[in-house]
């Protein structure tokens, strides 16, 4: 396997790891909503927040892997 080989799996990897965040976010923002009625949602809240907070993080983290990529010798649009 070439380096970029591993690139691109790590690509692969990134953009699974944003879609299933994207999953829990919008389960979560269900909890948060079933919950605001009831009161005692700040865990919820809380957890809701840190999810957004790491798919920001792995949308960064899949453009340097994009930039990386397409500063390889040889890439093509």
């Amino acid at each position: 396997m070439s380096p970029k080989d591993g690139y691109y799996r790590k690509l692969a990897a990134t953009n699974r790891l944003i879609a299933n965040t994207r999953e829990c976010i919008a389960r979560q923002e269900a909890v948060v909503i079933a919950k605001a009625d009831r009161g005692g949602y700040g865990e919820s809240v809380r957890l809701l927040r840190s999810l957004k907070r790491s798919l920001q993080l792995m949308v960064q983290s899949r453009a340097m892997i994009i930039e990386q990529l397409m500063r390889w010798p040889n890439y093509y649009r």
